[in-house]
């Protein structure tokens, strides 16, 4: 609810808002171990540049300006060092950009999907019922990209590793064979998790995906505010058709970045570069689509 609420335009650094919902969420996903005995550490900090503290980028890009802090008691500061932190703040903040772009294309609802949608509230003509099934099928295509990407890093990526690390631990005797095994689970997740320099090819194809479901939710809303404004169904077919196109001209643009990240996938795997990533082309690439397209 209070997510659903922070519009897109409006002034927001209200931290506090985000650590009442960050210490909810952990007390959710809390296992044996009651928050209470760290929550007190945690803390999620916005980044001001702007005046008066606000934040001056826009889009996923303002997703950068927050920051997990933990104050780490010692002696796990020995092990959960701040170049830890920070990596772990890459992480999280990816994870959190592709949930972004999946809230944003979910909020993409009322408009010509079935019953009390486009078709039952306006009368359209075969230009504009093609478009819009154009856009339909392009908000699928996109959440199936969301979904498998935060499919591979949430599965693939961190609950394996995290396994792995903590099947791991019984074995250590000290706290430098311990910091020792985290930092090659930290660098395991960094690594799968596209962060590194070297996985840059692929990081900025799917990046540029991203953008566009937010560029395509922002587009959908123009759409929207065209027909609530027309309750009666009555509203002039010229700007109804450019929203529509508008929509639909993003078919190829997003084609061409994901046939790009398949291609790039696809040589890593063969070249054994990226053996990790094979689970995520077969998903995102089923039955080789995209070099058809």
């Amino acid at each position: 609810e209070d997510i659903a609420g922070m519009k897109e335009g409006e002034a927001w650094h209200d931290a506090s808002v985000l650590n009442r919902l960050f210490r909810d969420a952990m007390h959710l996903v809390g296992d044996d171990e009651p928050y209470s005995a760290f929550g007190d550490l945690l803390s999620i900090t916005v980044l001001t540049d702007g005046p008066e503290g606000t934040v001056q980028e826009r889009g996923l890009q303002t997703l950068d300006a927050l920051q997990l802090v933990y104050r780490v008691p010692f002696p796990s500061s020995i092990v959960i060092t701040p170049d830890c932190l920070s990596q772990y703040n890459h992480v999280a903040r990816f994870l959190l950009v592709i949930k972004r772009a999946k809230f944003a294309l979910e909020g993409c609802v009322g408009v010509g999907l079935g019953r009390g949608g486009l078709e039952d509230r306006l009368i359209v003509g075969e230009t504009s019922a093609t478009y819009l099934h154009a856009m339909q099928l392009l908000r699928a295509r996109l959440l199936h990209f969301v979904n498998n990407l935060q499919y591979y890093l949430v599965n693939r990526v961190l609950q394996s590793a995290w396994v792995e690390f903590t099947s791991k631990i019984q074995s250590m005797v000290d706290l430098d064979d311990l910091a020792l095994l985290h930092k090659e689970y930290l660098e395991v997740i960094y690594e799968r998790s596209l962060l590194v320099p070297r996985m840059a090819a692929v990081m900025t194809p799917i990046m540029r995906v991203l953008n566009m479901c937010m560029k395509f939710r922002t587009r959908w809303n123009v759409l929207a505010a065209i027909i609530d404004a027309h309750p009666n169904g009555n509203a002039p077919a010229k700007p109804l058709e450019q929203a529509l196109l508008a929509l639909k001209t993003m078919e190829a643009e997003v084609a061409q970045c994901i046939s790009l990240l398949v291609i790039v996938i696809k040589k890593a795997v063969q070249q054994k570069t990226a053996p990790h990533l094979e689970d995520m082309l077969l998903r995102i690439n089923y039955n080789d689509y995209y070099p058809r397209i």
